[in-house]
């Protein structure tokens, strides 16, 4: 009985690695794996976040919606925004250094892993459970998508990730690298 109970698990841990990309790529995307970023035992680790909106740029309602809530954003946590926002790095880059809150601009069309319109806000791990509290009590039925940045983006974007209203599915062909401190091209 132990026997087969073991061969079980061997069974599922191996579809668990296989499906996880430790051995290998990622089939969606053909990005080499690093087995440290699916390592359980030793995760890397999560230098800082991003708190996306999204919404759909051909809804009045949703963007007015989006807009007031990233101004408001803006304005408790003294964000600057405005013709040009003040996250110049890009928007993959964990920056273990950066240690303010910044805006990155707004995005009306699907681009990179997402879908639809979006705004993002880099946040250091300083500021994680403020304003992850603050969006989550304000998102006003959009959808938001609170992620981590450890240089391992799918894991960041799809199973380290929270979700407020409705998850969207992403693009995953979109990331570049996927391995802890990882910095994708811009």
């Amino acid at each position: 009985m132990i026997a087969a109970r073991l061969a079980v698990l061997a069974t599922v841990a191996l579809a668990a690695l296989v499906a996880f990309g430790a051995c290998g790529t990622d089939a969606q995307t053909q990005v080499p794996i690093d087995p440290q970023c699916v390592n359980s035992s030793h995760p890397p680790h999560l230098v800082s976040y991003h708190i996306h909106i999204l919404f759909n740029a051909n809804n009045q309602d949703e963007v007015s919606r989006a807009m007031v809530l990233q101004h408001e954003f803006a304005s408790h946590f003294k964000v600057p925004i405005g013709k040009k926002e003040n996250c110049s790095f890009a928007a993959g880059d964990p920056r273990p250094e950066q240690k303010s809150i910044c805006a990155y601009p707004t995005s009306w069309l699907p681009d990179g892993p997402f879908p639809t319109a979006q705004y993002s806000f880099f946040v250091p791990r300083s500021f994680y459970g403020e304003t992850v509290q603050w969006i989550m009590q304000r998102r006003d039925g959009l959808d938001l998508l609170v992620h981590p940045n450890s240089g391992c983006e799918i894991q960041d974007h799809l199973h380290w990730s929270m979700w407020g209203g409705t998850p969207w599915e992403l693009n995953v062909a979109a990331f570049h690298c996927d391995s802890p401190g990882c910095i994708p091209p811009n």
